[in-house]
């Protein structure tokens, strides 16, 4: 019998620096501009903007979100997260002063960002996944994870999981977030990520490896190699300070 047997560590693909920045001027001009702000609290993001195509209507802060936190960041897609509170546009000022999360007005926030903190061990990955898209960014190469099918139709032989990757683009992260505290995220520097059209200006005749259809993401994991190496065990231990590893979840 063997006691007191170690827990693994858990697995990051980045860090959550105990280093602040301060996004404040951002997003002031952000507003200005009529653009939306994104910020980050106790590994929560959350997200100020307009709801309707107005965006002289009444503006909301909503949240990601309990499960979401301290994961790889998620894509703007969804307009319906929970709303905590709203307000018209010219009173940002107001509401950054006088409004709270946890005990903290949202002007104190928005100037003590930290970097988010990545946990994404290959089992969560699988939990978390359920139907959306992972991008990620492997030594330089871009990789998407996507699902195929239509919810109410009978099954279909193509449905089911798929991952493509282009091995002849090398995307370099270490200009942005995670890797640059503060920077722009490398997802959203290229806006939204599409199937063959990813990184941008990248022209589609560029070679695209595809693989799928899976059943279940677990069994993408279990099969898919990338240099030898299997892509769960890519998952569960190449991590580092984001050059190496990170990605972003897409609707």
């Amino acid at each position: 019998m063997v006691d007191n047997i170690a827990e693994p560590p858990v697995r990051y693909t980045s860090y959550h620096s105990e280093k602040t920045f301060s996004i404040l001027d951002r997003a002031l001009e952000n507003v200005k501009n009529k653009g939306g702000v994104k910020f980050e609290y106790n590994g929560l993001e959350y997200l100020v903007r307009s709801r309707s195509f107005d965006m002289d209507d009444k503006w909301k802060l909503s949240c990601l979100g309990p499960m979401y936190e301290y994961l790889m960041p998620w894509s703007e897609g969804d307009y319906e997260k929970p709303v905590l509170t709203e307000f018209d546009r010219d009173q940002f000022d107001e509401f950054t002063e006088k409004f709270e999360i946890e005990g903290k007005t949202v002007r104190w926030i928005l100037e003590h960002q930290k970097e988010w903190r990545y946990k994404l061990t290959a089992e969560h990955f699988e939990k978390v996944l359920m139907g959306f898209s992972f991008w990620f960014v492997y030594r330089q190469m871009p990789c998407g994870i996507y699902h195929s099918g239509v919810d109410g139709r009978p099954p279909h032989p193509t449905d089911g999981r798929y991952i493509c990757m282009w091995p002849s683009v090398q995307y370099d992260v270490t200009q942005y977030a995670p890797v640059v505290p503060g920077a722009e995220h490398w997802f959203d520097a290229h806006g939204s990520l599409g199937i063959f059209s990813w990184p941008t200006g990248v022209p589609k005749t560029v070679e695209i490896i595809g693989s799928g259809p899976f059943k279940t993401d677990g069994a993408l994991l279990d099969t898919v190699l990338i240099n030898g190496k299997r892509l769960r065990e890519i998952f569960d231990t190449e991590y580092d300070d984001g050059e190496v590893f990170c990605g972003m979840f897409d609707g």
